[in-house]
């Protein structure tokens, strides 16, 4: 698994080597934590730039006078001055989803002094920007501690089932509590679930109300349209992150005595098909943060897993997903059809839910033939289905009948969606990474083969983290600032720096680079994965990384909201991603999760009832085998 050329290490610090043809631009002086930080506890407003010209003074620095040798075709490096921020808070949360959200209530109602950043708009980005304010789901906690339920071995966070979902819970007051007053009701006027599929599930619970109440309080503080490209670590403590206002492109340091990552993984690997994303998520899915945490050494687990729904609509020149198109969702299974418009799944038919139907339909389109040409399956309503499986169809097709297709009685083209993605650091029993101070709500191990949390799944593990890191900020000794190297910050200011400067003669830009890195994604990483395809995949990735990547360029070098800045930061995660994820998916001789492996049809406990976790040893990728830890305490 190791690469020819120039090294991980080397290129992600920006120590590009002369034979690439590519200048070290941007070399920056020492950079000084001498500016005053602000306290995010002052405030209920969103952190902008505002307030930072009034609240912080920024470490200024300067370039190098010197710039060194250049090789033909290469322009002179630019000298700039690049100014950080310090920020300091108890406790950072990265993501504002249901996770994050639901940590920060947790931690908030100690007390704790909370600040919560996120790549997009606050309220408008992750699951808010996908239409998820309309839909909340809780479950039987009760229910959820038996074996049939228990998504990895050993006592599946029954501390975290402890902490939420006591004798005394309720989940129809909880979900009143909550903003879901508008559950389906029966002619009875009783509270009735969306589909038979999901017997303990409402609607109707406005995820924004949860948002909106956090700024309320005045006791934490938002940053918004900041992305995290690294984290702050000394030897084995996590101390915070480092970040990119987009807005303005200034550098950020939110020093926290606790960070919890909230971010999701990398759906964006997925490709494209015709003219559309094949994902439900928001494209800022790039696993940022998670690839932060590798290239410190934390060992990245489940990045072979994922979920998918048959949601995409495959028209002639029209691309939908799953917000503003119609399909089958996991629980749907009356609706799908095969190539020869027949039943995929009897009535009544228990295929172990997402997981089931996607192996069912993987082998369906790679060993049966019975897909459609881009493998793909069909979909068609009844108008008993489309009355009783109400919930991923019923905003959309009177649209479609009154745009000429009507979806009830007709059979249209469906594939699967990526809407989970692994890939996330090893947690222990409270939440922590290997990294003190550092914990991850989506932590391997939370979900296993599951490949990401739901949303029940988020709020149940989003309470528990936040729990406990508020143990952890009481009981850690705290870290003195005279105490930390600002070493870190200095090196991603340099290697943000020549991302966004360099210059190189037949470079390519970063969406051009983004597509090729998808479409190796997707045939190697969708719902059928042969041995071929995955070793095509990684084949096309190493020539990415060995060709392209160094000739990344952008069309200018400014700050002020460069989106092209944010893409090739983000183009460097995903290819660490999706090679990790092929690699594993790759090593795993056997059928498990939401993909069929026609060489290896069945699942094998005996061999891989365990977790894959990988790590980087110099520039290698190297994977182990380990005993999925129990979560619970």
């Amino acid at each position: 698994m190791k690469r020819e050329g120039i090294s991980r290490r080397d290129f992600l610090r920006g120590t590009m080597a002369s034979a690439l043809g590519v200048a070290a631009t941007g070399i920056l002086g020492a950079c000084s934590p001498a500016g005053a930080a602000t306290d995010p506890a002052t405030t209920s407003a969103s952190v902008n730039e505002e307030t930072t010209k009034a609240e912080t003074t920024a470490a200024e620095t300067t370039a190098a006078e010197t710039a060194p040798q250049m090789e033909s075709g290469q322009t002179a490096p630019v000298l700039e001055s690049t100014p950080y921020e310090v920020y300091h808070t108890e406790l950072l949360v990265i993501g504002t989803g249901n996770a994050g959200v639901w940590a920060t209530q947790r931690a908030m109602e100690e007390g704790k002094t909370i600040l919560m950043v996120d790549k997009g708009p606050f309220r408008h980005s992750g699951a808010s920007a996908m239409s998820w304010d309309a839909l909340m789901i809780w479950h039987d906690y009760a229910g959820m501690r038996t074996p049939d339920w228990q998504l990895i071995n050993g006592e599946t966070a029954q501390a975290a089932f402890d902490y939420l979902g006591g004798a005394e819970f309720n989940p129809y007051v909880e979900s009143i509590n909550h903003g879901q007053t508008l559950p389906f009701r029966d002619a009875n006027g009783e509270v009735a679930p969306i589909s038979p599929q999901l017997p303990k599930t409402t609607v109707s619970a406005f995820f924004r109300r949860e948002m909106d109440a956090l700024l309320g309080t005045g006791r934490i503080n938002v940053m918004d349209q900041t992305m995290i490209t690294d984290l702050l670590v000394n030897g084995d403590r996590c101390l915070g992150a480092i970040g990119i206002y987009l807005p303005t492109g200034r550098m950020r340091v939110i020093r926290a005595d606790a960070t919890i990552m909230a971010s999701s993984g990398c759906t964006q690997i997925h490709g494209w098909l015709n003219i559309g994303y094949r994902g439900i998520n928001s494209t800022d899915n790039t696993g940022d943060v998670p690839m932060a945490a590798f290239r410190h050494g934390l060992k990245i687990g489940e990045s072979e897993f994922a979920q998918y729904d048959f949601n995409s609509i495959i028209f002639k020149d029209v691309a939908h997903t799953f917000g503003c198109g119609i399909g089958a969702d996991a629980g749907e299974l009356e609706v799908l059809f095969d190539a020869n418009h027949e039943r995929i799944f009897a009535d009544d038919e228990v295929v172990n839910g997402n997981l089931g139907m996607c192996q069912r339909i993987g082998e369906l389109v790679f060993k049966d033939k019975k897909g459609t040409a881009n493998d793909g399956v069909y979909c068609t309503y009844t108008q008993e289905s489309y009355e009783t499986v109400r919930y991923p169809i019923m905003r959309n097709v009177r649209f479609f009948q009154e745009h000429g297709f009507d979806p009830i009685g007709n059979y249209f083209e469906v594939a699967a969606e990526m809407y989970e993605h692994g890939g996330a650091p090893i947690i222990d029993k409270n939440m922590m990474t290997e990294l003190k101070g550092l914990f991850d709500v989506r932590g391997a191990g939370a979900c296993g083969e599951n490949g990401g949390p739901h949303m029940c799944h988020n709020r149940l593990y989003g309470h528990y983290t936040g729990k406990c890191a508020v143990n952890y900020l009481n009981a850690a000794p705290a870290v003195g600032e005279e105490e930390i190297d600002w070493t870190p910050v200095e090196e991603e200011c340099r290697r943000l720096s020549e991302i966004r400067t360099r210059k190189v003669e037949n470079g390519l830009r970063p969406h051009e680079i983004r597509r090729k890195i998808q479409a190796a994604g997707y045939r190697g990483f969708t719902i059928y994965r042969t041995t071929e395809m995955m070793e095509e995949a990684i084949a096309e990735l190493e020539r990415i990384r060995r060709e392209d990547m160094p000739r990344q360029v952008l069309a200018d070098d400014s700050t002020t909201f460069n989106v092209e800045w944010k893409s090739a930061i983000e183009n460097i995660n995903m290819l660490d991603s999706a090679e990790m994820s092929i690699r594993a998916s790759l090593l795993r001789e056997e059928t498990r999760g939401c993909y069929f492996r026609p060489e290896f049809p069945q699942k094998d406990d005996v061999n891989w009832n365990c977790m894959l976790a990988c790590h980087l040893e110099g520039d290698e990728m190297v994977f182990e085998k380990i005993p999925y830890p129990e979560i619970g305490g």
